[in-house]
């Protein structure tokens, strides 16, 4: 049994079934064991490990819930947030990275998720010699890169996972930072 899936089991239930399962890792020569835990959709060389629900599966309440565990979780999280060892530049590149799938990874979100206000953010990276748009575009450059590795990844889903609304605006994008095309990039680094 695979932790994920347990740990979903333990508060979803047994009887829940998640719409795909995503794995970074390729596809094992045998997946029907794979299959009969977590059901028909497997996708194999996708960017981030992940179980993909119906929205009333997370909004279901868990019987389980303990209030003290749930205090004790939030203030860890708190704490990872203002972890002194992290750069607050290495915090935002996090948040980016933890973002840009989604789509929404804009200076307002990034500063949501780490706590902080849009412009308390930009002043904090201004003192840094950065700014938020230059970590993006890096973030964006080192995933599309990690992300082209993949040969059997469309260069649509590169863009989208990226953070591209477009692959014209991605392609031109990937062209700046790199000087060529991602699909010429792809076959000369594979």
């Amino acid at each position: 049994m695979f932790l994920g899936q347990r740990l979903l089991e333990l508060l979803l239930g047994e009887t829940y079934r998640a719409l795909a399962v995503h794995f970074v890792t390729e596809a094992p020569p045998d997946i029907v064991a794979m299959q009969r835990a977590f059901g028909q959709r497997l996708d194999f060389g996708m960017p981030i490990n992940r179980f993909l629900l119906r929205k009333d599966e997370l909004t279901r309440p868990v019987a389980s819930a303990d209030a003290a565990l749930r205090r004790l979780i939030a203030t860890h999280i708190e704490l990872a947030r203002h972890d002194p060892s992290v750069s607050p530049v290495d915090r935002v590149n996090r948040a980016i990275r933890t973002l840009l799938p989604s789509g929404r990874c804009t200076l307002p979100a990034v500063a949501d998720h780490l706590g902080t206000a849009p412009r308390s953010l930009q002043r904090e990276l201004q003192r840094r010699g950065t700014s938020f748009r230059a970590q993006q575009e890096l973030q964006q450059r080192q995933f599309a890169e990690h992300l082209l590795a993949n040969p059997r990844l469309p260069l649509l889903r590169v863009a989208t996972l990226a953070g591209f609304a477009e692959q014209s605006t991605f392609n031109r994008a990937f062209t700046r930072w790199t000087g060529e095309p991602p699909g010429r990039w792809r076959r000369r680094h594979s």
